[in-house]
């Protein structure tokens, strides 16, 4: 699969995934990023790469409000033909990852304190020779410093209580 399919795929997926948790949640995204892929005892490069894009959801979750999150998304993937793979039920930080036939993979993943993070990625793309095949993407939120934060930091009446 050449970089631009992979692009779509992933796109759509985690689109799909977003537009699943109702009521919706506000997000941002990260950029593009690719990792070659190797092979051998001396970890030769095989051609290939990893392609994948990371979601952040700004929205806060409460805790009580987990199980229903994954819920909607778990289905979501399940409607769409992708085979659950691995569950994490920790009550604190749970995850779900799922996989499709086309290699299409997906992971959720809920941190302390209530950080929900989508992964969406494609093992075998045709190497872009480049880690950030689509430029850097649009920037993530910053602090008053200028570092990265990625803390839920919208109120939404039904997932943050």
């Amino acid at each position: 699969m050449d970089a631009s399919a992979a692009r779509t795929k992933i796109d759509a997926l985690l689109d799909g995934t977003t537009k699943a948790i109702v009521p919706a949640v506000q997000f941002s995204d990260d950029a593009y990023t690719s990792s070659e892929n190797t092979e051998g005892m001396n970890d030769r490069p095989d051609g290939t790469t990893h392609l994948s894009k990371n979601r952040y959801v700004m929205t806060k979750v409460a805790q009580a409000k987990y199980g229903a999150l994954l819920g909607l998304v778990e289905r979501y993937w399940k409607s769409q033909g992708y085979t659950i793979t691995s569950v994490n039920s920790d009550d604190r930080m749970p995850a779900i990852d799922a996989q499709a036939g086309d290699g299409v993979g997906v992971h959720i993943q809920i941190g302390f304190p209530g950080n929900v993070t989508l992964s969406a990625g494609v093992g075998a793309v045709e190497d872009p020779q480049t880690r950030y095949p689509f430029g850097p993407g649009t920037p993530l939120p910053t602090d008053a410093k200028g570092n990265q934060d990625l803390m839920p930091k919208v109120d939404d009446p039904f997932w943050s209580h």
